[in-house]
C-alpha cells in the first residue's frame, strides 16, 4: 500500500514537474502575443527586443518573464532618440493575472538591469518618457483605484541621463542600483528604497554642482496615492563624506508640484563639506589633512510648474570657518580659508534672487587672496557690488589643489579689482555713475591641460574701468602659434545684467595656426551628451545681446591636409548674427574672397528658428576639385552619397569666379546665385564662357526622397564647339552620340527633369527633357554608319556634308531620345531624318533619300544597284 501511495505520489510530481516545464511552451505564443498588443495599442514610440523567456519554475508560483536587449526609441518630436536600451527586463507576473480575466494584474517582481536610460524634458515642459496614449476610459475609473499591483522593483547596474531644460538642469548617474518595495494596491503605504551609485554629477544653470559623487540613500517614503503626497521618513543620505539629515515632502496636483524640505549637516567637519566639491574628492581623499568648521543647511518650500517655470522659495547657506586642507604629496596647505555665502530667493521667477558673500580667503603658501561680492534688490534695479584683492604663484595652486587633467601651471598672478553700480547704469551706460576700477596682472604664465597643447605669455595686463577692460599679452603663444593679441571689452558689468550684452573687440596676428593640434581627437574630453548644452532665459539674453569684433589675420592655418595661407578675417560675431565684412586667403592655387551676414544663428541652434543668410564667394582662381573627398578621373562627379539640403534655411549664396576648375571643366567668368530653402537648392542665373561658347543655366534640386534626389534645369548652350562637349559631359556623349564626327559649333535649349542615383549622377530611366539644337557651323566627318552607306551606294556626296545652319527638335522621355524629323540637302541629295535610340544600348534612324541619278556610277543598271542593307552592322550604331 506504502508503495502504491509512493509511487503515485511519485508519478504526480514528476507530471506536475513535466507540467511546468512544458507550460511555457504552452503560454509563451499567448504572452508575447499579448506582450505586443499592448506595446502596439498602448505605446507611443518604437519597441523592439532580441528574445522572449518564459519560466514557471524560476519564480514559482509565478511566470517569470524575461525581455532580452530591449530598446525603446522615441517618435515625432524625439525621432531617433533613445529612452532606455536594456540587457534584461525581468517580470514576476501573478499567474491569477494570466488566468483571471477579473483579476487584478499583479507583477511580484519587475527589474531592469544592466543598460542605459535617457530622460529629456524640453523648455516647453515635452517630455520623451511621455509615450503611453491618452486613456480614454480614465473618466470611468473610480478615484484612487490601482489597476496594477507591483510588490518589488529593481534597477541593477543602469546608467541613467536626465536633461531638463525647463530648469537648466542635467544629471547623470552609472552604475545605479536601487530597490523599491511596498503594497502599490494600497491607497496609502511606505516605500521603503535602498539606492546607490558610483557616480553621481550634476550640473545646474551651467555650473558643476556635483561631479562624480559616490552617492547612498536609504529611505522609507510614505506614500498616499489619494492626494498623490510622498514624504520623506526613515532616512540616511550620504554623498562621498557628506551625510545630510532632514526632512521632505513632495505633493502633485495638475501641472504643480509642492515641494517643503529642509536639510543640512548634522556636523559641522570641513572635510564632509570638501567632498562634495567637484574634482576634490580624488581617490586618495581619505589621506588629505582637514581642519576647521563647515556647514550646509538648505532649505526649498513652495510650488514648482514647470509649464509657467514658476520655482519654489529656497534658503541656501554655506559656511567655513578656519579652513585647512592638505592633500597627499602636496608641500603646503590651502590655509586659512573662511567663507560666508548666502543666497535665497522667494518669488516665483527669482526674480528676488539675492546672494550675499560678505568675504571669502585663502592662504597658499603665504599668498592670500580674499574678496566679497553682493548682489541685492534683483527684482528692481539690481545693486551689485564685489572685490577681489591677492596674489597668486600658480604653480604652488598645482602644487596644493588636484587639478584634473593639468600637466603643468606657472606664473604670479596679481588682482585688486572693485565695483559698485546699478543695473541701471549697466543697462543705460551711464558710466560716470559705475565705480569699477583696479587691474589683473600675470607675469610668465603657463597652462597646459592633458592632450591639449599650452597657453603661455611672458606678461598680460587687464584694466578695469566703468566702460571697458583692456587687455594685452606680451609675447603670447597658444601650442606652436605665436600670437599678438589685444582685447577691449566694453561694458563688461552687463555680464550681471538680463537685458544687456557686452562687446568685445579683438585684434590678433597669428603666424600660423595647426588647428589639429586643437581637435577633439587629441584635446580634452568632450561632454557625454549634446543634450546638456541648456541656457536659461539670462543667460540667453546675455548672449544674444553680446557681440564680439574680430580683425585679424593669420600667415597659414592647417587643418589636416588643408592648407590655407594670408588668412584675413574682419566681422562682427554675435550669438544671432554674423556680419562678414572681409574672409580672404589662398588654398594651394586657389585664391577665395567672402562677405556678407547670417542672421538667427542663436535661435536656429536651440530654438528650431530658421536660419538667414546672404554671402558673397568670389576668386580669380578656384580649384574646387582640392576640396573634394577624391579628385575624379572622367568628369564625373566624386561618389560621396546625395546632397542633403538642410531644413530650417533661407541662405542666398552669390559666387563670381574669374577661372572655376570643376571636375574636368576649366569654367570662365562663372557667376550665378544659390538659395537654400525649405529643403530646396535653387541655381538662377548661372553663366561661363567655356567651349569657345557660353552656357546659362537655372535649376532646382531637392533631396527630401534622399535616396533618389530630384532635379530641374534649363541651359541655353551658345556657340559650343561639338567635339568640345562631348568629350566633356557623359551625358552628352549619351544624348548625341554622332556629335564627336562633328567639326563646328552650335546652339541649344534644353529642359529637363528627372532623378539622381546615389553617387550624384544622372539617373537616365527617369530623364525627361526636350529641346532645340541649331548647328551654327558644322560638318559631319567620317561618320561610320555613312561610311558604310555611301561605299555600298558607291555615293561618296554622303561621306562628309555639311550641316550649317541646321536646326533640329528632339525630346527624352524615360532615357528615349527622340529627334523630330528635320530636312537637309546634301549636294543634290536631299534627306529627311528622324529616329530615336536608347543611350547607346540601340539605334533606330530612318533616313528617307532622294538620290539624283547623276550620284550613281553605273545609270543602266540603277535597278540592279538598290541597296541591300543587310551589311549594316547594328554595333555602328551604338557605338557611334
Amino acid at each position: 500500500m506504502l508503495k502504491k501511495i509512493f509511487r503515485y505520489t511519485l508519478y504526480t510530481a514528476g507530471g506536475l514537474l513535466l507540467a511546468l516545464f512544458l507550460l511555457p511552451f504552452v503560454f509563451k505564443d499567448k504572452i508575447v502575443e499579448e506582450l505586443k498588443k499592448v506595446i502596439n495599442d498602448e505605446i507611443l514610440a518604437v519597441v523592439e527586443f532580441k528574445n522572449v523567456n518564459v519560466s514557471f519554475i524560476r519564480s514559482f508560483p509565478d511566470v517569470n518573464l524575461v525581455l532580452e536587449d530591449l530598446s525603446v526609441t522615441g517618435i515625432d518630436t524625439f525621432e531617433d532618440l533613445t529612452l532606455c536600451n536594456l540587457k534584461k527586463v525581468e517580470l514576476d507576473i501573478d499567474i491569477m493575472t494570466l488566468i483571471s480575466s477579473t483579476a487584478t494584474p499583479s507583477i511580484n517582481y519587475f527589474g531592469l538591469e544592466d543598460g542605459k536610460i535617457n530622460v529629456l524634458i524640453l523648455s516647453d515642459g515635452t517630455s520623451n518618457y511621455n509615450i503611453t496614449k491618452p486613456d480614454t476610459m480614465a473618466a470611468e475609473k473610480p478615484e484612487g483605484e490601482f489597476l496594477l499591483n507591483i510588490k518589488k522593483y529593481e534597477l541593477s547596474n543602469v546608467d541613467i541621463n536626465y536633461t531638463d531644460q525647463t530648469m537648466v538642469l542635467y544629471s547623470e548617474i552609472k552604475n545605479f542600483f536601487h530597490v523599491g518595495k511596498g503594497d502599490f494596491k494600497a491607497a496609502t503605504f511606505d516605500l521603503e528604497t535602498t539606492s546607490s551609485s558610483d557616480s553621481l554629477s550634476v550640473r545646474y544653470d551651467g555650473t558643476n554642482y556635483l561631479k562624480n559623487a559616490n552617492v547612498s540613500v536609504d529611505a522609507v517614503i510614505a506614500v498616499d496615492t489619494e492626494n498623490e503626497t510622498y514624504a520623506l521618513k526613515e532616512n540616511t543620505i550620504r554623498c562621498n563624506e557628506l551625510e545630510l539629515s532632514g526632512n521632505m515632502s513632495v505633493g502633485f496636483k495638475d501641472s504643480l508640484m509642492e515641494i517643503d524640505m529642509n536639510v543640512a549637516t548634522p556636523f559641522e567637519d570641513i572635510r564632509n563639506i570638501l567632498s562634495i566639491v567637484p574634482n576634490a574628492y580624488t581617490k586618495d581623499f581619505k589621506d588629505v589633512k582637514t581642519k576647521g568648521q563647515a556647514s550646509f543647511a538648505l532649505q526649498v518650500k513652495g510650488m514648482y510648474d514647470s509649464v509657467k517655470s514658476a520655482y519654489p522659495g529656497f534658503d541656501l547657506s554655506i559656511k567655513v570657518k578656519d579652513g585647512f586642507i592638505q592633500y597627499p604629496g602636496s608641500p603646503f596647505p590651502v590655509d586659512k580659508i573662511q567663507l560666508d555665502l548666502k543666497t535665497s530667493a522667494q518669488k516665483p521667477d527669482y526674480s528676488d534672487i539675492a546672494i550675499q558673500v560678505p568675504s571669502f580667503q585663502f592662504d597658499i603658501n603665504k599668498q592670500v587672496v580674499s574678496g566679497n561680492l553682493a548682489v541685492n534688490n534683483a527684482m528692481a534695479d539690481q545693486e551689485v557690488s564685489g572685490k577681489i584683492r591677492g596674489r597668486m604663484n600658480l604653480a604652488d595652486v598645482k602644487k596644493s589643489l588636484p587639478i584634473v587633467d593639468l600637466e603643468d601651471m606657472q606664473g604670479q598672478v596679481d588682482a585688486n579689482v572693485s565695483f559698485n553700480t546699478l543695473m541701471s547704469y549697466v543697462i543705460n551706460e551711464t558710466y560716470e555713475k559705475i565705480n569699477a576700477s583696479g587691474n589683473i596682472q600675470a607675469n610668465n604664465f603657463k597652462v597646459k591641460y592633458k592632450g591639449s597643447p599650452g597657453v603661455s605669455f611672458t606678461s598680460g595686463k587687464a584694466v578695469f574701468s566703468p566702460a571697458k577692460v583692456n587687455a594685452d599679452f606680451n609675447a603670447l603663444k597658444m601650442g606652436s602659434s605665436n600670437v599678438d593679441f589685444q582685447a577691449v571689452i566694453t561694458n563688461p558689468l552687463a555680464y550681471l545684467s538680463t537685458q544687456k550684452g557686452t562687446r568685445t573687440e579683438i585684434v590678433f596676428n597669428v603666424d600660423q595656426f595647426n588647428m589639429d593640434e586643437w581637435s577633439s581627437e587629441t584635446g580634452q574630453t568632450q561632454s557625454n551628451s549634446s543634450s546638456e548644452i541648456v541656457l536659461d532665459k539670462n543667460q540667453e539674453n546675455f548672449v544674444k545681446k553680446s557681440s564680439i569684433l574680430l580683425d585679424g589675420k593669420i600667415g597659414k592655418v592647417k587643418s589636416g591636409d588643408l592648407e590655407v595661407s594670408n588668412l584675413v578675417l574682419k566681422g562682427d560675431a554675435g550669438a544671432n548674427n554674423l556680419e562678414i565684412n572681409q574672409l580672404s586667403g589662398t588654398v594651394g592655387s586657389s585664391d577665395f574672397s567672402v562677405s556678407g551676414f547670417v542672421r538667427q544663428i542663436f535661435d536656429y541652434l536651440f530654438a528650431n528658428g530658421t536660419l538667414l543668410g546672404n554671402i558673397n564667394l568670389s576668386s580669380n582662381n578656384f580649384d574646387a576639385n582640392a576640396f573634394m573627398s577624391e579628385t575624379p578621373e572622367n568628369g564625373t562627379t566624386p561618389a560621396s552619397g546625395p546632397f542633403v539640403v538642410p531644413s530650417r534655411m533661407d541662405l542666398v549664396l552669390n559666387g563670381r569666379f574669374n577661372q572655376l576648375k570643376y571636375t574636368n571643366l576649366n569654367l570662365k567668368n562663372a557667376e550665378g546665385v544659390i538659395r537654400v530653402k525649405n529643403e530646396e537648392a535653387f541655381i538662377s542665373g548661372f553663366t561661363t564662357n567655356i567651349f569657345g561658347g557660353k552656357i546659362v543655366m537655372d535649376g532646382q534640386y531637392e533631396a527630401k526622397n534622399i535616396n533618389s534626389p530630384g532635379y530641374a534645369v534649363k541651359l541655353d548652350l551658345s556657340k559650343i564647339k561639338f567635339v568640345e562637349a562631348f568629350s566633356a559631359f557623359e551625358l552628352f556623349k549619351k544624348v548625341m552620340p554622332v556629335a564627336q564626327y562633328i567639326d563646328g559649333m552650335f546652339n541649344t535649349t534644353l529642359v529637363m527633369r528627372g532623378n539622381l542615383t546615389n553617387d550624384m549622377s544622372v539617373d537616365l530611366s527617369t530623364l525627361d527633357a526636350s529641346g532645340f539644337i541649331e548647328t551654327l557651323q558644322g560638318k559631319i566627318n567620317a561618320y561610320p554608319p555613312l561610311l558604310a552607306l555611301g561605299n555600298k551606294l558607291q555615293i561618296k556626296e554622303i561621306h562628309n556634308f555639311d550641316i550649317t545652319d541646321t536646326k533640329n527638335w528632339f525630346e527624352i522621355i524615360k532615357g528615349i531620345v527622340e529627334f523630330k524629323p528635320f530636312q537637309k540637302s546634301v549636294k543634290g541629295i536631299d534627306m529627311d531624318v528622324s529616329g530615336k535610340h536608347n543611350f547607346g544600348k540601340g539605334m533606330d534612324v530612318l533616313m528617307k533619300m532622294k538620290i539624283p541619278r547623276k550620284c550613281w556610277k553605273n545609270p543602266k543598271s540603277l535597278r540592279q544597284q538598290t541597296p541591300d542593307l543587310s551589311f549594316w552592322n547594328p554595333k555602328l550604331g551604338k557605338s557611334a
